[in-house]
């Protein structure tokens, strides 16, 4: 079996999300050809959960149409930040001492 491209199958449907790892782009194209690799293509439409068809990019409303509560994303509460901040600070200085002992110890063994 010859090498492929990136070593993946790419989709061949006619999806245009642009996230998506699987869609083929003319550079993908343009790179497999450069380096004389095949180009495995394969249709992942059926069972894709991120499939976005033509039609329906088309009819989306553009980001600026949109309420701007709907792009706005959720804040979180002030105590929100400060107890996570203070649980992620505590985690730190915990593995900060742990890492400390650890060295104190190989230091202390090296040494007998």
């Amino acid at each position: 079996m010859p090498l492929s491209y990136l070593d993946r199958s790419f989709c061949s449907s006619d999806c245009v999300n642009r996230a998506c790892g699987r869609n083929r782009t003319p550079m993908h194209l343009r790179k497999a050809q450069q380096l004389g690799l095949a180009f495995s293509l394969t249709d992942f439409k059926t069972g894709c959960e991120i499939y976005i068809s033509p039609r329906k990019a088309v009819r989306s409303p553009p980001l600026e149409a949109l309420p701007v509560e709907a792009t706005k994303p959720k804040r979180k509460r002030p105590s929100q930040i400060g107890a996570k901040a203070k649980v992620t600070r505590e985690k730190n200085q915990q593995a900060r001492q742990a890492k400390q002992e650890r060295r104190v110890a190989r230091k202390a063994r090296k040494d007998v």
